[in-house]
């Protein structure tokens, strides 16, 4: 699958990187499998209930496939989430919000998927009292 890295998952050419959105990323694995399976946009629009040109959408990232909607296409090629999607975007970790510097809430930005980190929610000392459990 493609490698993420901190501003969202990239794609290389010859000639540049290109970043693509969560939903972007989606639509691909999605298109990966149905070409392995022969499956057609029009097959997927069965599926979910919609117009096939939905279906494109989604599949370009224009539009998000709702947690229904990528259930349903798991089940139709009979794969779990984490085969359908990759375990790299299943597994991504995508921080809150959290209050900035001034008091401001701070939002990840579209694409945001680092890998492997982990986000520290507040400093030593604030571990919860487990003694006696």
């Amino acid at each position: 699958m493609l490698p993420c890295k901190i501003m969202g998952c990239t794609v290389s050419t010859m000639r540049t990187e290109i970043a693509l959105t969560p939903n972007q990323v989606a639509g691909r694995e999605i298109k990966t499998w149905m070409l392995r399976t022969g499956t057609k946009q029009k097959d997927l629009a069965e599926l979910l209930e919609m117009t096939q040109a939905g279906v494109s959408k989604k599949l370009r990232g224009d539009a998000a496939f709702t947690l229904d909607d990528l259930l349903k296409i798991a089940a139709f090629f009979d794969l779990s989430l984490a085969e359908l999607l990759g375990e790299g975007v299943l597994n991504a970790k995508i921080p809150s919000t959290a209050p900035g510097s001034e008091g401001e809430k701070k939002i990840a930005p579209i694409g945001f998927i680092p890998t492997g980190a982990t986000y520290q929610v507040a400093g030593t000392g604030f571990e919860p009292v487990t003694s006696g459990l």
